[in-house]
């Protein structure tokens, strides 16, 4: 519960303490002299972190941060103003300083408070400023309708980066307070931290050839005789495990890091450049903390925000408009975005094991060779299929292979594909560059 005008003064706690229920806190901002002071009780659920002062003269502010203390999501900045009423030209400098400040600062915020500015009335000349600023740094304004007894909007929910939802508005005892009640519910996605996922992975450069023939060269591979195939046997494995023995020496198995970094696809050249045009001058800032650098890095930042929201709006307009006639993507578009992926990702699992894939396959194999023995062994006269005609039916075996020259081997060789499984000795592409 945010609250504004508290009227504690500093030093005082019994109030706070009464109106804060079994497993609730609070954290308190008074104001120094005079009625003010702005304040918010949590659950102790919420991890609330109260942020260095931030002083302005022409309204108070209480600057938290939150968090759930069962997740380690990054906190989301939660901001208490109240402007008292009176005259705003200053207001109207100071806000609009500290929102674009916090815009470049934070992806996500939520401003709430009393600013006796009277909203519903369109031709406010108050209400036109603050609409400029909002909507300069992208800011949304929630409320509708009268906060308070005397029938005007005073009291605002502003929001960047978030969206809320089933916002209600209490008309309260004048007793407690002649502002209303204002409840609504934020959604934030919850982003589970998981380990760090690994693939082990060989570094191949040009180098990597020369030095795995300089290598093997120092190595001894026995072969055994041609016609003892125990001995064949022998030689082989013995010629698979020195080539392992000198893949692993020159291009050694290292474990990576997973990087996963999936480019937008309302991503463009002119964000790109904004972008990179940010980056730049946030780097120049860095390094002089020259004001200008800085004013002008958070004016290109502003900017690239702007161009990245409009890109996606184009991005997704576009897309509904050529599939307008697909119902079926549109619901699988409207859902994809709305979706919580978790859940979805959690339940979506395949119905086929990797044992059913491959029992499908071996009984495939033995399907077509059972076929085939059948028409060998029983010729139908009827069936047309010249296929079945020219099956020689014979008792006779292959006995020996002819001997293969060189000439032919490194034909093969050369010719066969580069692409490698996880039984091959070396990779393909790298056995081709050694086998002369």
């Amino acid at each position: 519960m945010c609250l504004t005008e508290t009227w504690i003064k500093p030093n005082e706690y019994i109030a706070l303490n009464e109106a804060s229920p079994p497993g609730y806190s609070y954290v308190h901002q008074p104001r120094s002299t005079g009625r003010g002071g702005v304040g918010l009780i949590h659950s102790k659920n919420l991890v609330v972190t109260q942020k260095p002062k931030h002083k302005f003269n022409s309204f108070e502010i209480l600057y938290t941060s939150i968090s759930y203390v069962a997740t380690k999501n990054k906190s989301i900045p939660l901001i208490i103003i109240y402007r008292p009423p009176g005259p705003y030209t200053e207001f109207l400098s100071e806000f609009a300083d500290f929102v674009s400040n916090l815009v470049v600062s934070v992806d996500k915020a939520l401003i709430v408070g009393d600013f006796n500015i009277h909203f519903d009335n369109l031709e406010d000349p108050l209400r036109i400023a603050v609409v400029s600023i909002l909507d300069s740094v992208g800011i949304n304004q929630n409320v509708i309708g009268p906060t308070h007894n005397g029938g005007h909007t005073l009291d605002l929910i502003l929001t960047y980066g978030l969206s809320i939802e089933n916002i209600i508005i209490f008309p309260q005892s004048e007793v407690v307070s002649d502002h209303y009640l204002i409840s609504f519910i934020i959604r934030i996605d919850h982003n589970i931290s998981t380990s760090s996922r690994y693939r082990v992975k060989r570094t191949y450069t040009s180098a990597t050839a020369a030095s795995f023939i300089n290598n093997l060269a120092e190595t001894s591979i026995r072969f055994g005789s041609p016609s003892d195939h125990t001995e064949l046997d022998q030689a082989t494995e013995s010629l698979k495990s020195t080539l392992h023995y000198t893949l692993d020496r020159v291009a050694p198995l290292k474990r990576k890091i997973i990087r996963e970094k999936k480019l937008a696809p309302w991503c463009n050249d002119q964000t790109r450049t904004l972008k990179q045009t940010t980056r730049q001058l946030e780097r120049k800032w860095r390094q002089t903390k020259l004001v200008i650098f800085q004013t002008a890095w958070k004016e290109s930042l502003l900017k690239y925000r702007k161009s990245l929201g409009d890109a996606r709006k184009i991005y997704f307009s576009t897309l509904i408009g050529d599939n307008k006639n697909n119902s079926r993507f549109l619901f699988n578009t409207v859902a994809k975005l709305t979706r919580n992926k978790t859940t979805t990702e959690r339940n979506t699992q395949s119905l086929h094991s990797s044992e059913d894939f491959m029992k499908f396959f071996n009984d495939k194999v033995e399907n077509i060779r059972r076929e085939i023995q059948a028409i060998k062994l029983k010729p139908d006269s009827t069936v047309t299929n010249p296929l079945h005609d020219n099956i020689a039916i014979s008792d006779q075996c292959l006995e020996c292979f002819a001997p293969l020259r060189e000439t032919e081997l490194a034909t093969l060789i050369s010719s066969a594909n580069s692409s490698t499984c996880i039984l091959d000795p070396v990779p393909t592409c790298l056995f081709k560059q050694i086998g002369p």
